[in-house]
């Protein structure tokens, strides 16, 4: 980690470099590691919008359901980029809809927020 916390992971994941991504999580790297933001791997791809890294670093071991006291959740990450089709993908695959972020927000309030009525209409 960096003096903000900022991994090699991360760092390749908000660039979206993908060998160094399979190269590092070869190497070990920890793909449920925040940052001092409180984001994680994860979370950077989900901001990205970049499926295919969400879906590898998914099957490499990152948590979906996040970590609530370091800052975002993967879902309420998801819901915040109005991504519908990734926030079905997290729930179908067991995300509890209900779990808030370190500032105590559940993905419905984040939905509410950004005046996106399909995902409000979903998460209910």
């Amino acid at each position: 980690k960096d003096k903000n916390g900022e991994t090699s992971l991360i760092n390749a994941c908000n660039k979206g470099d993908r060998a160094v991504i399979e190269y590092l999580i070869k190497q070990g790297a920890n793909v449920n590691l925040y940052n001092n933001n409180g984001i994680n791997p994860l979370i950077s791809a989900i901001y990205k919008r970049n499926k295919l890294l969400i879906k590898y670093l998914i099957e490499h071991g990152a948590d979906i359901h996040g970590n609530a006291k370091y800052g975002e959740t993967p879902l309420n990450a998801a819901t915040l980029v109005e991504d519908k089709s990734l926030v079905e993908y997290l729930v179908e695959n067991g995300v509890d809809v209900n779990v808030s972020n370190k500032d105590g927000v559940v993905p419905l309030i984040s939905a509410f927020h950004t005046g996106n009525k399909t995902l409000v209409k979903y998460l209910i």
